[in-house]
């Protein structure tokens, strides 16, 4: 019920509006075909006539923290390849898409931002409720408590500068600092952060800024990589080389492809 009423707050004052849910998605991608499916797709008609569009993805987990390192590395390129691929062939899109934009979907898509929203439920011990006595500060009690909430499933993600989702980003920041005053209170970060709420609430709003120059080089570096482990597999090299013990979890083959053996070497 709380992501609920989040994600309904943060609709109500947003520019953009969903187009398509759990989208099902085949993009080619630098000669390689990739499938998902994307949670949310986002739409926007911009003041100067542009189109833009956004990419969701819901998170259940608060650990999730989008680095650009890492993508550079191979990880957290499933969105990313969603927008690419979006971007590249707005015909994918389908009815919800073809209504919002008047009757068909654009020849061209410009990028806004990949979003990862983050939800969870609140821990044991904490309330909404300014009454309770879990509450402590009396009626300041279920504000930190929100708060803290807020900025445990902090929003992740890819923002394009000089795109709809930067005004996007301030609005929420606004929005935070209109209903938890407490928060500013709370966080004094660096010098100089007081002019710039962007980082003074950044334990809120995690987002990575990029150009569309960096953008583009991107898109090429994620293509060179899925074509780099392509031609790998297809020459038969396929070893057993988690990341780490949670990448495991989610493989059909860990039973016996022996990669814990191979974690424990390399722990040693």
């Amino acid at each position: 019920v709380r992501a609920a009423v989040r994600m309904r707050d943060e609709m109500k004052n947003s520019g953009f509006r969903p187009i398509e849910y759990e989208k099902d998605l085949i993009l080619d991608l630098g000669g390689v075909t990739v499938r998902g499916r994307c949670d949310r797709i986002d739409g926007m008609i911009a003041q100067d006539g542009r189109d833009f569009v956004r990419v969701v993805d819901y998170k259940h987990s608060r650990k999730l923290k989008f680095r650009l390192p890492e993508v550079y590395r191979g990880y957290n390129l499933q969105m990313l390849l969603y927008l690419f691929g979006i971007c590249s062939e707005p015909a994918l899109l389908g009815s919800g898409a073809r209504e919002y934009f008047g009757g068909s979907v654009p020849a061209a898509l410009e990028p806004s931002s990949v979003i990862y929203f983050k939800f969870a439920s609140l821990d044991y011990g904490e309330t909404d409720d300014p009454d309770s006595a879990a509450a402590p500060g009396g009626s300041d009690g279920a504000e930190y408590f929100n708060r803290d909430y807020f900025r445990n499933n902090s929003t992740e993600g890819l923002i394009l500068k000089d795109s709809p989702e930067e005004e996007e980003m301030d609005r929420r920041i606004r929005d935070i600092e209109a209903r938890y005053p407490a928060a500013r209170a709370s966080r004094t970060g660096s010098k100089g952060d007081e002019d710039n709420p962007r980082k003074l609430y950044s334990g809120f709003i995690n987002s990575v800024q990029v150009t569309a120059p960096e953008f583009a080089e991107l898109r090429g570096c994620c293509e060179a990589l899925i074509n780099t482990k392509v031609s790998e597999v297809l020459h038969g090299m396929a070893g057993a080389c988690p990341s780490g013990e949670d990448a495991c979890r989610w493989c059909r083959y860990r039973l016996f492809c022996g990669s814990n053996k191979v974690i424990a070497e390399n722990a040693g």
